[in-house]
């Protein structure tokens, strides 16, 4: 499930997966259709919630995510 993209994300995608505290846990796995979909029109969490890890994955280089590096800008860390 997707909701709108947070400024961090945006420069990547208009979408972003629904992230998930503990306190929602319990709704996500046990509540009912409709609580669930409550999360996708919610606010997206602050940008500085999550940070964002860029890796060479299989969608973009054909590398396997195990194979993945961290990366900054267009630096390999």
């Amino acid at each position: 499930m997707t909701g709108e993209a947070t400024e961090k994300i945006r420069p990547y995608s208009d979408r972003m997966p629904i992230l998930l505290k503990p306190e929602d846990y319990e709704t996500w796995l046990h509540g009912d259709v409709q609580d669930v979909i409550r999360f996708q029109f919610r606010r997206p969490p602050p940008s500085d919630d999550f940070e964002i890890l860029e890796t060479m994955d299989r969608w973009q280089s054909g590398v396997p995510p195990t194979k993945a590096f961290p990366r900054k800008g267009d630096m390999l860390m």
